[in-house]
Formats: C-alpha cells, structure tokens, sequence
C-alpha cells in the first residue's frame, strides 16, 4: 500500500512565517529605497502650495508622526522624511503651508534659491541670513514667547515676509535662534524703550491687522539682517487667517510648542 507523507502543521506554519517575513524584508527595503530617492528640494517648496493632502504625502511617502489643530483652524502636521522634520499647514484637504528647520549636519536642508533675487545657482537655506529675503518686501519680527516669557531673551524667533501677486502670492517665515548675546534681545531691549513692556505683550493682537510690533520692524532689521537663517516656511498669503504664524501674539502657536509640533 501506498503511503503519502504529509507536512506537519509545525512545518506548514513555519515556512508560511519563512515567506512572510522574506516578503516583509523586501518590502522595507524598496520603501527605505524610495524614500531615500526623495529629495528635500522636491516637499519643502512653494510649489506645493496649493496641492491636496494626498498628493502631498503621497509625494512624501509617508503618513504624519503628529497632527493637531490649532486655534486658527489649521491641521498642523509633522513628517520626518530621511531624519528631517517637516513642517506642513493643511486647510480644507489643501496644503496652506510648508517647512522645515535646517540642520545641514545632518543633510537637512534645501535649495533656496527660488525665492533668491537673481540667484547664480544653488543656494543653500542655512548660508543665508535675514537680509538675503529683504528684496521680497519688509520683515516682520514676531517672538513666539510674547506674552508668556518675561525675561527669557533665547530662542527661536521669526521674520515673516507678506506675498502679494507679483511674487506669486507666497509669504515666507524665516526662523532664526537668538542666545543671549545675540542681537535678539537688543531687539527686545528696543521694543522696551519704546514702551512695549511685558504687560503690552499680553495685549498683542493675534493679526498682523494693528499689530504694534511692524511699527519697529524697520528698526529691527537694521539690528537684525545679518541674523543666520535656521529654517524656512512658505505660506499662501491669498487666504484669511494667515497659514504662517504667529503674525503678531504668540498666542497663536503656543499649543502648537507645548506639544512639540
């Protein structure tokens, strides 16, 4: 009589992992592939402004790490592409708003140059400095420690650029680090002297509509221009709330800080 010898259950099970896990193996390997193929230059660019949240992370590759809502309304997401976080702005299913913080040490950073005046080829966001995005129009200064922080005079703090049609309607915050000795707290210092004491921060409205601040702005880049660039943002400007904040009160993103995104 003839005998059939059958796999065992065991055998079966183990060789049905042998394949999964081979399968699984290829896949995370075409996946870490593809997203090292992405380049930076391609997500944190003003021509993603404007496209569906679908296609955007579709671009990306990969889904977001945080999202959150903030006061404003807008979907702030986070999305760490090849070790680089990347800051995106989402209102009604579109991107409003797109950046990143530049750490050249470790690859993140990306060419600057589209918003460059007359740029001889690459420019690299971490070279540049607040008065390279002068010939875009008037810096805005804005700290978003203002109101809660007193006598903190280090930190990160922004100029932001309003867009208008001739340039596209895209607005730019440009985010830099003041320590101590930098020219950040001279900025502060000459807020103080002009009668904006921390009580008057608490007042600060959340638009850049009256917003007492831009009446010093002129004052602020002559202190400021040479300021190093830590980091990037392009926003639509077309649009009411603005996408890129704070504008004025750093009320605006204070939730955005305290959950670390």
């Amino acid at each position: 009589m003839m005998r059939i010898h059958l796999p065992s259950n065991i055998a079966v099970v183990r060789k049905f992992i042998a394949v999964t896990l081979f399968i699984t193996t290829i896949s995370l390997s075409l996946s870490s592939k593809a997203l090292a193929s992405i380049s930076l230059d391609e997500i944190v660019t003003p021509n993603m402004l404007g496209v569906t949240l679908k296609y955007a992370e579709h671009k990306i590759g990969i889904p977001a790490m945080k999202e959150k809502i903030d006061e404003l309304g807008f979907q702030r997401n986070i999305y760490e592409l090849n070790g680089c976080p990347i800051d995106m702005g989402v209102k009604n299913g579109e991107v409003v708003s797109i950046g990143m913080s530049f750490q050249p040490n470790n690859g993140c950073d990306v060419d600057v140059s589209g918003v460059m005046y007359k740029p001889s080829g690459v420019v690299k966001g971490s070279s540049t400095t607040f008065k390279d995005y002068a010939w875009r129009g008037q810096l805005h200064f804005t700290d978003p420690q203002m109101p809660t922080c007193n006598a903190c005079w280090e930190g990160l703090f922004y100029a932001t650029i309003d867009g208008f049609s001739a340039l596209g309607n895209i607005s730019l915050k440009l985010t830099a680090y003041g320590g101590p000795e930098s020219s950040h707290r001279a900025w502060k210092d000459m807020l103080e002297k002009n009668g904006l004491s921390y009580e008057e921060f608490e007042k600060l409205p959340l638009t850049a509509q009256d917003c007492p601040l831009r009446h010093f702005d002129e004052q602020a880049f002559g202190l400021l221009k040479d300021t190093k660039v830590t980091g990037i943002e392009y926003g639509r400007s077309n649009m009411e709330p603005q996408p890129l904040q704070p504008q004025c009160s750093g009320k605006t993103v204070h939730s955005l800080m305290l959950r670390g995104i």
